[in-house]
C-alpha cells in the first residue's frame, strides 16, 4: 500500500514503516488472529486465480505490481510460473522483501500462509512447504514501479510482457481520481501478452489504513465505481468476486470488530480476473 495523492506520494513512503505494516496486517493465520478470516477469504481468491488461468507448469511469466512488503500471491503462482517479477515503489519494501528471498533469518515467516495454501486450498501436504518457499526465492527478481509514471511504469528495470499480473490493494492507493485509477487499470492492461490474465484486488469504501502510528489516506469508491474503472480498459473477459467487512468480521467479537476498524475503515474487497 501507499500514500493516495501522487503529490505526497513519495513523502507518505518515505515515513512508511513494512515491518509495522506486516505486523498490524499479516501476523499469521490463528484462530486467535482477527485478521485470519479476511486473510483466508483472500487466499483463496488468489488461489483460484491462479488455479483458472489456464498456463501449465513452469511457463508463464509473472508479474506482482506494486506487492508492498510481502510475496505471499507469489505461493500461489509459483507451480506455474517460469518467472516471478516482484515490483514496488518503496525502496523499504523491495528492501525487506529482498532480505526475505536472500534467506535472512530475522525476515518475514511465511509458512502460516504457505501451510494453508498447499494443505486446505490445493490439497497438498505439509511437508511440500519448504520446496514451495525454495521455488518462490530461486524464481523471483526485484524491481522498483510507480504507475505514476506515462512512459513506463516499471522504470526500465525490464523488457517485454507479461503472461499474469496481479496486484493487491494498490492502485487506489496511488491514486486521488478516479480517472487516475482507471489510467493504471490500462497501464496494468498494456503490459500483457495477448490472452494474458489480471488479478486485480481493491479495497472499497475506505478512507484510510494505518502502519503503526501513521494513517495513509486512499482513494474511497463504491463498487460501482470500481466497476466502471474496469470496464473502460476493454478487457475482453472479467469475472468478479466481492467479499465485505461483514462477510470477513463475522464471528468475531464487538472488540475484535473495533480493533480492525482501528486500522482500516475498508467495506470490503473487489477481486477481479480479467482476461486480454
Amino acid at each position: 500500500m501507499a500514500d493516495t495523492a501522487p503529490a505526497t506520494l513519495d513523502g507518505g513512503y518515505a515515513k512508511f514503516d513494512p515491518q509495522a505494516y506486516l505486523d498490524t496486517y499479516y501476523k499469521g493465520l490463528s484462530s486467535e488472529w482477527v485478521f485470519t478470516k479476511w486473510s483466508k477469504l483472500w487466499l483463496a481468491n488468489v488461489h483460484g486465480f491462479f488455479q483458472q488461468c489456464g498456463f501449465s507448469k513452469d511457463s508463464a511469466r509473472v508479474l506482482e505490481f506494486g506487492g508492498g512488503p510481502h510475496v505471499i500471491p507469489f505461493f500461489s503462482a509459483a507451480p506455474f510460473a517460469r518467472e516471478l517479477v516482484f515490483a514496488d515503489f518503496a525502496p523499504a519494501n523491495r528492501e525487506i522483501v529482498g532480505k526475505w528471498q536472500s534467506g535472512d533469518p530475522t525476515s518475514k515467516d511465511y509458512s502460516p500462509y504457505v501451510e494453508c495454501l498447499i494443505t486446505e486450498f490445493e490439497g497438498g501436504k505439509k511437508e511440500e512447504v519448504p520446496d514451495r518457499i525454495a521455488d518462490v526465492r530461486s524464481k523471483m527478481s526485484i524491481i522498483p514501479c510507480d504507475i505514476r509514471n506515462d512512459k513506463d511504469i516499471l522504470l526500465g528495470s525490464v523488457e517485454g510482457k507479461f503472461d499474469i499480473i496481479s496486484s493487491h490493494l494498490c492502485l487506489e492507493c496511488a491514486s486521488d481520481t478516479l480517472e487516475q485509477f482507471a489510467g493504471g487499470v490500462k497501464k496494468l492492461k498494456a503490459l500483457l501478452n495477448p490472452g494474458g490474465k489480471l488479478l486485480l484486488v481493491t479495497d472499497f469504501g475506505d478512507t484510510f489504513y494505518a502502519v503503526g502510528e501513521k494513517k495513509f489516506p486512499i482513494l474511497s469508491m463504491t463498487t460501482d465505481q470500481i466497476e466502471a474503472c474496469v470496464a473502460g480498459a476493454e478487457f475482453k473477459k472479467v469475472t468478479k468476486i466481492i467479499f465485505t467487512h461483514e462477510t470477513a468480521c463475522d464471528g468475531l467479537t464487538k472488540e475484535e470488530v473495533a480493533s480492525i476498524e482501528d486500522v482500516s475503515d475498508c467495506g470490503g474487497e473487489i477481486c477481479f480476473y480479467c482476461e486480454v
